[in-house]
C-alpha cells in the first residue's frame, strides 16, 4: 500500500473519531463505544430505559505516579450511571458492590435484594447508591475503569415492574428474619405515611422475632415504655437492647432511662446513656453516673454527668477518685466537678437548712463549716489548709484567719 495512502487514511479515521465525539458530546447523546467503554476526555450522554432517563459519565479524577514497566503518569477515571427518578426520594442506602451472595439484613443489602436480586450484575468494589430518587452506580476510580451502564442490566427487572415499594417492604416484614426488623424499621422511620408501620406493629408486637419485636417496641414509644424497660432488662440480644436504648435516647425519655439497670446498658452504649441522663437530668441519674465511676466505665461521660447533677452523694467517691490520681491530666475535670459538686451542696444546703450547714472533704482535703444563727455568720476552713472565720455582730462583720 502507498505509503501516503496510509498516512491519509490514518489521518481520516483520527478525524473521524475526534468529529464524532465533539457531535456526540454536543448533542448529548449516548457516547459509549460497542464495547461499553466511554471515550476518552470528561464526557457524558443519555439514553431512556424502561421509561428512565439515564445518563452516563466519565470523569477525569486526576493522575497518580505509578512505578515498573508500565509506570509514570496515568490518568484516573470514573464511569458514573445515574437512572433518574427510579426509587421515591425518601429512600437513602449506599453499597460498595462486593461478589458475595447479598443477605437483606441490613438496610443497604435490603434495597439491594429489592432492586438487583441476590446476584447483583454490577462490576466489583464500585458504589451503588440512591441519591434524592435516583439510582447511581460509580465504578472504581482506575486507568481503565469498569463500564458503570451495567446498572441498567443488573437493575432491569425492578425497572421494568416498578413494583410499590412499601408493599414490598411490607412482603419482607411478614417474611421474618433476616429482614423483617429492617423492613419495619425502613417503614417506620423512612416512609412518610405512618399508618403501615402502625398496622404492621399492632400484628408483630408480640413477636417470636426478637430484633422485630425491639422495632416495633421503640416505634411505639412512649406507650411502650415499660415494654421497652422490660426488654432491656431481659434476655435480649445486645444488638436488640441497643436498638431500645437508642429510641429511648432519641425521644430524651429520662424516665425511662433512669428505669433501666445499669448493668444491662449494652457496652458500647454506656457513654451515650450517661450523655442522654445528662441532658434528661432524672432523679436517678447522679446514682447511676456514681455506679460507672465506681467501675471506671466512660468516667468522663459519669463525671460529666455528676458536674451537671451531683451531690452530697457523689463528693466522698469523687475525692476518692481525685486522691486515687484517675484524672492526673485533668481531661476528665475532676477537680472542677469536685467544686461544683462542693458549691451545689453549699447551695443545697444552705436553703434547706436555717440553721447552719458543714461540708467536710475528708481529713487531708481540708473542710468548709458554715454556721447561721440568729445573730451572724461563721465561716471556717479546717485541715492545715488554715481557715476564714466571719463573725456577724450588730456593730458591723469582722473576719479572722
Amino acid at each position: 500500500m502507498d505509503p501516503v495512502f496510509t498516512v491519509i487514511a490514518v489521518l481520516g479515521a483520527v478525524g473521524a473519531v475526534v468529529e464524532y465525539r465533539r457531535r456526540m458530546k454536543r448533542s448529548g447523546q449516548l457516547i459509549a463505544l460497542p464495547d461499553g467503554s466511554l471515550p476518552y476526555g470528561d464526557t457524558q450522554g443519555s439514553e431512556e430505559a424502561f421509561g428512565f432517563l439515564v445518563t452516563h459519565q466519565r470523569i477525569h479524577m486526576g493522575v497518580e505516579q505509578r512505578s515498573g514497566a508500565q509506570g509514570g503518569v496515568i490518568d484516573l477515571w470514573r464511569n458514573t450511571t445515574t437512572i433518574r427518578g427510579a426509587l421515591p426520594e425518601w429512600v437513602a442506602f449506599g453499597w460498595t458492590v462486593d461478589g458475595h451472595r447479598v443477605e437483606p439484613d441490613s438496610r443497604n443489602t435490603l434495597w439491594v435484594d429489592l432492586i438487583f436480586g441476590a446476584g447483583p450484575d454490577l462490576p466489583e468494589g464500585g458504589v451503588v447508591y440512591a441519591s434524592r430518587g435516583d439510582l447511581v452506580y460509580d465504578s472504581v476510580i482506575d486507568a481503565a475503569p469498569p463500564p458503570s451502564r451495567f446498572l441498567v442490566r443488573g437493575a432491569s427487572r425492578f425497572l421494568r415492574d416498578q413494583p410499590d415499594i412499601a408493599k414490598a417492604l411490607e412482603a419482607y416484614v411478614e417474611g421474618g428474619p433476616p429482614a423483617a426488623a429492617v423492613a419495619f424499621r425502613i417503614l417506620a422511620r423512612a416512609f412518610p405515611d405512618r399508618s403501615v408501620a402502625e398496622r404492621l406493629a399492632a400484628r408483630h408486637r408480640a413477636s417470636d422475632d426478637t430484633f422485630l419485636a425491639a422495632e416495633v417496641a421503640a416505634f411505639e414509644l412512649p406507650s411502650s415504655r415499660a415494654r421497652v424497660v422490660a426488654m432491656i432488662g431481659g434476655d435480649a440480644p445486645v444488638a436488640a437492647r441497643t436498638t431500645l436504648l437508642e429510641a429511648l435516647v432519641e425521644r430524651r425519655d429520662g424516665e425511662g432511662l433512669a428505669a433501666i439497670q445499669p448493668e444491662r446498658v449494652p457496652p458500647g452504649s454506656v457513654a451515650t446513656y450517661l450523655e442522654a441522663l445528662r441532658d434528661t437530668r432524672p432523679p436517678e441519674a447522679e446514682a447511676i453516673a456514681l455506679h460507672f465511676l465506681a467501675k471506671d466505665t466512660e468516667s468522663r461521660a459519669a463525671v460529666d454527668v455528676l458536674a451537671t447533677v451531683g451531690g452530697l452523694a457523689s463528693i466522698a467517691l469523687l475525692l476518692e477518685k481525685q486522691a486515687a490520681g484517675l484524672d492526673r491530666d485533668g481531661a476528665l475535670g475532676l477537680d472542677v466537678t469536685i467544686e461544683l459538686v462542693r458549691a451545689r451542696i453549699a447551695a443545697t444546703r444552705g436553703d434547706a437548712v436555717a440553721g447552719g450547714l458543714a461540708i467536710a472533704g475528708g481529713e487531708d482535703a481540708g473542710g468548709l463549716s458554715i454556721t447561721a444563727g440568729e445573730g451572724g455568720l461563721a465561716i471556717a476552713g479546717g485541715g492545715d489548709d488554715g481557715g476564714l472565720s466571719l463573725a456577724r455582730s450588730e456593730g458591723g462583720i469582722a473576719e479572722d484567719e
